[in-house]
């Protein structure tokens, strides 16, 4: 895309960036207000470990999916580990580091954080149709990817897709 852009252009687009950031303080005001315990970033953490087929746990392909890297899910895991939601494993290959695991502790926790969340969720999302949340999803993706991240998204585990 080209890089030099007209003044509409650049207003629209630090009103999008605007509008992104006072989303982002929102969302984190909702989260540290209506979840006790566990951060979202501990939560995505759980869940992606969750979602990965048993020996693929492993702390780069669980940064992957959340969109950060392996040096912020390895200072994640010790505080998650403490709390009793994940356990770490070496694997038997050293070349593929560690294997986390997702406690019975981590499922409760992972099932408790998602039920409180559900309301907000479908809240925000209220007046939004499928085809708008799949539009939108694409356009974050695309600005992740823009941005250097590679954000591959939870696999949904009932459909075998992200």
């Amino acid at each position: 895309m080209e890089k030099n852009r007209s003044d509409n252009d650049l207003i629209l687009m630090r009103n999008v960036y605007s509008a992104l950031i006072l989303l982002a303080k929102d969302l984190e005001k909702h989260d540290t207000r209506n979840r006790e315990g566990l951060t979202l970033r501990q939560y995505m953490t759980i869940r992606a470990a969750d979602s990965l087929p048993e020996g693929d746990n492993s702390m780069v392909n669980i940064a992957r999916i959340i969109g950060t890297s392996k040096q912020n899910v390895t200072r994640l895991i010790p505080v998650l580990e403490k709390k009793g939601f994940v356990t770490r494993e070496v694997f038997d290959n050293p070349r593929r580091g560690v294997n986390i695991t997702v406690t019975d502790s981590g499922h409760n926790a992972i099932d408790d954080y998602a039920d409180i969340g559900k309301r907000y969720i479908t809240d925000i999302f209220y007046d939004f149709n499928e085809e708008e949340l799949k539009d939108l999803l694409r356009l974050l993706r695309k600005f992740n990817y823009n941005d250097g991240q590679n954000y591959a998204g939870y696999r949904d585990a009932a459909a075998g897709t992200l």
